[in-house]
């Protein structure tokens, strides 16, 4: 190591952490989320009106409730689609194995 990397390495200034924690970003989304719904919501209905579009929701309240419907819906989709992938790649796993001498194998001399 040379004497220039070395003093690089032995630097005890450190420029301040300017990061935010970690999970602010998220909790302030989350704070913002209502006061956006509130401003957004009222025009977004407007706006279906005028265009003829018939939404699920008339307020926040019936927003969330619809997205909750549909992610509970998404999710017992997603768990099934996982225990029908669980389930064939069982099945595949026990019969391919069986299943390959049949076909590879040359039958019997007479």
């Amino acid at each position: 190591m040379s004497e220039a990397s070395r003093q690089r390495c032995d630097c005890k200034v450190r420029a301040p952490d300017t990061r935010p924690e970690p999970s602010s970003s998220a909790r302030a989304a989350i704070n913002a989320l209502p006061k956006i719904a509130d401003n957004s919501i009222p025009s977004a209905i407007e706006w279906a009106e005028d265009h003829d579009l018939n939404l699920p929701f008339t307020d926040f309240e019936s927003l969330k409730a619809h997205a909750m419907t549909t992610i509970k819906d998404q999710a017992r989709y997603l768990g099934d689609f996982a225990n029908f992938a669980r389930h064939a790649s069982t099945t595949f796993s026990i019969c391919f194995p069986l299943g390959c001498p049949a076909f590879f194998w040359p039958p019997p001399l007479r």
